[in-house]
């Protein structure tokens, strides 16, 4: 059919028309294609952004992490720093202080060096003076006399040599000692509680219940001690806790204060007697003997009644003691007790020894008998004790055998013991001593059929006896030892004085102690005044200072005391039985009892 020219124009447009769309068709599916693409790649992109920005964002957060572990790590080395830095300066404090106690002790030592060349100049000037006088007779007798100058030599006051002789110094320790002895007794606590309540009584107290009754209040005063000094209290003396502990014993004072009045004449009548018991009683007592024990020593001795006990038990001596004594023990059981307190001090110890003798022993089997405890102590046969002793010879020379026998064995018993053992062992003077007559002197039977044999028995009153013997005689000695330093260091001391003095008598002690001294030496006078001769002589003989000789008498504890924590037994117990007693204020009844 055919197509009119209008139609085939139509036609034709159409097609162009459509060739056009589809070409437009085709330019968008490009276009499409092409920003299909750029999506895809901004979405990859924008993909990897967001990836990167998370890495970043955990990266981010490691770091503050990081940031603030460093921080704390920081903060962590400031403490630390600052620790050091306290430290350093507490180091550098204590360094200062030990420079300056250095220093001190660096002049104390220029001081005494001082005096000593001081010292030997005036004896070596006083022997010319003496040469002089055999030489010349008519030298004036004020030249003689005068005595040596030492201001040129631009010497401390504290150096100024006192004139007085030991002899002096002897003789003034005496006086003090016997003075204190008398105001001890003057102030007896229960002499003044005797005679303010004693009630007449039809008959003296029994041997056996006074010994009863002391050993129980002995027991109980052991055990204050222990629970005062550990809770850092000053005990209270002898004399004031038997009175307290009869009023916490009987619970009603009327009855406490009959069994006083009972007790004290009974004693009185005994010491009179002699009864060793009955002295020792009254001596740490406060009465009715002329050498009462202080407070310090009375701790001591009654720390070592206590430490006789224990061994009077096990050896199975109870029953069989004598009470009357106090007790029995062996002494090869003492022999380790006095090592071991005084192990330090050979010289107490010989001393302490040599008066323990059994009264049935002689010297020679007693010495033999100390021999064979320090061979048997070192674990040696007697053939190796002969080998030790002799340095392997075979006639070795007495006087070398002796002195290793003192070395190696640390064997000292009496103050003759070069002559006794020249006697055993050497009696023919020959000057060597041969193994066999060694051995046969040396009888490993019979000594340990004497270590349980009753002739080998001492009593606790000798034993505690014997200590306060030794004891009085070191006393003697540090109280002129330290009357001396006392002169030295001038009259009436002030704090720095005092101080000065009491370390040229113990170099040793600390500031603490210093201290605790000077405060106990103003105590003894009413914290009034400077400090007197007899305040610093007995502040520092209760602590064991003075002479070597009374050290290990000393109660190591007491350096422990707080001011503020005194013992009152009475107070104790008053307050814990006020009720019992119908007691409206106990102190009321402390301070009437007292007074």
């Amino acid at each position: 059919m055919g197509c009119s020219q209008s139609q085939g124009e139509l036609i034709n447009q159409a097609l162009s028309e459509r060739d056009k769309f589809k070409r437009q068709e085709a330019e968008a599916v490009a276009q499409a294609s092409k920003y299909e693409k750029d999506y895809l790649s901004l979405k990859q992109q924008l993909d990897f952004e967001k990836s990167e920005s998370i890495k970043i964002l955990t990266k981010n957060e490691e770091s503050e992490k990081k940031i603030a572990a460093i921080e704390n790590k920081n903060f962590e080395l400031e403490k630390q720093l600052l620790k050091l830095k306290t430290e350093l300066n507490e180091f550098q404090s204590q360094n200062q202080k030990f420079l300056s106690e250095l220093e001190a002790f660096r002049k104390f030592k220029l001081r005494t060096a001082t005096k000593t060349v001081i010292r030997y100049y005036k004896y070596w000037r006083q022997l010319n003076f003496n040469w002089a006088i055999e030489q010349w007779r008519d030298i004036p007798s004020n030249i003689i006399a005068e005595d040596f100058n030492s201001d040129d030599l631009n010497i401390t006051e504290d150096s100024t040599i006192s004139t007085l002789s030991q002899e002096d110094y002897k003789e003034a320790a005496l006086d003090f000692i016997q003075k204190d002895y008398q105001n001890k007794l003057a102030s007896s606590t229960l002499m003044k509680e005797y005679n303010l309540h004693k009630v007449p009584i039809q008959k003296q107290m029994s041997i056996s219940s006074l010994y009863r009754s002391c050993e129980t209040m002995m027991d109980k005063k052991y055990e204050n001690d222990a629970n005062d000094l550990a809770g850092r209290r000053k005990p209270v003396d002898i004399g004031s806790y038997m009175v307290d502990y009869l009023i916490r014993h009987f619970g009603i004072k009327k009855l406490a204060y009959k069994t006083l009045s009972e007790l004290i004449p009974t004693l009185q009548h005994y010491c009179k007697q002699h009864n060793h018991y009955s002295i020792l009683m009254c001596r740490l007592l406060h009465i009715f003997h002329s050498e009462p024990i202080s407070l310090s020593l009375g701790i001591f001795i009654t720390k070592m009644r206590v430490e006789f006990n224990n061994l009077s038990k096990n050896a199975g001596l109870t029953k069989s003691s004598n009470k009357l004594l106090g007790g029995d023990a062996f002494i090869i059981d003492l022999f380790g007790l006095i090592n071991n307190i005084f192990e330090t001090n050979r010289e107490v110890r010989t001393a302490i020894l040599s008066l323990l003798k059994p009264e049935h022993v002689n010297k020679e089997d007693f010495f033999l008998f100390h021999l064979c405890y320090k061979i048997v102590r070192q674990a040696m046969t007697p053939d190796g004790a002969f080998d030790a002793l002799s340095n392997l010879a075979n006639l070795p020379e007495t006087s070398i055998f002796y002195s290793n026998a003192k070395s190696i064995l640390d064997l000292k018993v009496f103050l003759d013991d070069d002559q006794i053992f020249r006697s055993i062992f050497d009696p023919k003077n020959l000057g060597f001593i041969s193994k066999e007559n060694f051995i046969s002197k040396i009888n490993f039977q019979a000594y340990y059929a004497n270590c349980k044999n009753n002739a080998y028995v001492i009593s606790r009153c000798k034993f505690l006896t014997t200590l306060l013997e030794v004891y009085n005689v070191y006393y003697c000695k540090a109280v002129s030892n330290l009357i001396k330093i006392y002169n030295q260091s001038g009259i009436n001391l002030n704090q720095s004085e005092y101080e000065q003095a009491a370390l040229k008598a113990e170099p040793s002690l600390s500031t603490d102690q210093l201290e605790r001294l000077y405060e106990e030496a103003l105590s003894l006078q009413n914290n009034e005044g400077l400090i007197t001769c007899s305040s610093f002589c007995t502040s520092l003989t209760n602590y064991g200072i003075g002479h070597r000789g009374i050290k290990e008498f000393a109660v190591p504890e007491l350096w422990n005391i707080s001011e503020k924590l005194r013992s009152d037994v009475s107070y104790l117990f008053l307050e814990e039985s006020a009720a019992s007693l119908s007691l409206e204020d106990p102190t009321k009844e402390i301070n009437k009892s007292r007074n």
